[in-house]
């Protein structure tokens, strides 16, 4: 639902004149073919990073150079489009962004560890349990707690924290859990894009070289379609968890 939610917002921005849209020639299927056929050694990059995870052949952090060093093969003897004279520059650009992306985030495991140190996570379950036992209630403190949490630290380390105090009160609220973890994840992942201290907001300034103000102007539209999807899955059950009955995981 996000995916379709996004594809129509970047639509909808491209034609009210988007700065990235332009004229192409008209979709045919000889077009369609002709495309991913040329993409089909891009596109075996997914599946080197997957299978090699999943088969075990090597970790993720492994997967990660063994996918830049797939990369580069692809870029220089299939696309042709890297000059190997011009690697050391990428390299040190590479280096730049990368240091920039964990300096944002390990400040943010530095937040995250006061946070766990202070004990507001049991202080924070606390609360709840005495505000109200509405379903609605908890729902919508649990979007807010997460959407908050999301924005000043990384995700895994957002759940590690929050997840083990709010997961028994919801199944005392009678939420379903993959209900919950699917809020859990989406909220998290708007978090870190929400305007003004979404840790991958300044990853994607970084590394676009733009000002956060202006990446944060771009990011109204899409910000609105995902908390409209966020608001439909959370007060909408049924959605979330069609799949999961359809497929008999669960009742």
């Amino acid at each position: 639902m996000c995916i379709v939610m996004l594809m129509i917002v970047a639509y909808v921005q491209a034609r009210n004149g988007g700065e990235a849209y332009r004229e192409t020639e008209p979709f045919t299927f000889a077009r369609l073919c002709r495309t991913g056929w040329a993409a089909l050694p891009a596109a075996g990059m997914p599946i080197l990073i997957l299978g090699g995870i999943l088969g075990g052949v090597f970790t993720p952090t492994e997967a990660a150079a063994v996918s830049g060093f797939y990369g580069l093969l692809v870029g220089l003897f299939v696309y042709g489009d890297l000059d190997i004279r011009k690697l050391p520059n990428l390299i040190l650009r590479t280096a730049s962004l990368s240091s920039a992306v964990m300096l944002i985030i390990g400040t943010a495991a530095l937040f995250s560890w006061l946070i766990a140190n202070a004990n507001v996570p049991k202080m924070l379950g606390e609360w709840i349990t005495s505000v109200s036992t509405s379903q609605v209630v908890f729902l919508i403190i649990a979007n807010l707690l997460f959407l908050f949490v999301g924005m000043f630290l990384e995700t895994i380390a957002a759940i590690l924290i929050i997840v083990p105090v709010l997961s028994p009160i919801a199944a005392q609220m009678g939420v379903d859990p993959i209900h919950f973890s699917l809020l859990v994840i989406l909220n998290c992942a708007i978090g870190t894009v929400t305007p003004p201290y979404g840790v991958s907001l300044f990853v994607a300034s970084s590394v676009a070289g733009r000002p956060v103000l202006s990446v944060a102007r771009r990011l109204v539209w899409p910000l609105s379609g995902l908390f409209t999807i966020l608001l439909a899955v959370t007060f909408i059950p049924d959605l979330p968890l069609f799949l999961p009955r359809l497929f008999g995981l669960i009742d």
